[in-house]
């Protein structure tokens, strides 16, 4: 699923593979699983990406449907059933 890609491409990302990592987190960004401040401020695995091209297109990418998906939230209001979306964190 898309968070065990995000976790791989970190493993790519630490074992210096800064051409497959970014195809990983790509996947996993456009599978459904974008923890946008965690990826940007917080995953030391990520570092090696960092200086990479395509890193900060997947992150702005991450950014935008991270906060898609909180707007609905938003406006979705309290209490509603939102588990047939997959989080901006995967987190459950």
């Amino acid at each position: 699923d898309a968070h065990n890609k995000f976790h791989l491409a970190e493993s790519f990302g630490l074992a210096g593979e800064t051409d497959r990592a970014p195809d990983v987190l790509e996947m996993a960004v456009d599978q459904g699983f974008y923890p946008y401040p965690f990826m940007a401020e917080h995953c030391r695995f990520l570092d090696p990406l960092r200086a990479t091209p395509r890193f900060a297109g997947i992150l702005a990418r991450a950014r935008e449907r991270a906060d898609v998906f909180q707007r609905e939230q938003e406006l979705a209001g309290p209490g509603a059933n939102t588990t047939s979306r997959r989080s901006a964190g995967d987190q459950a």
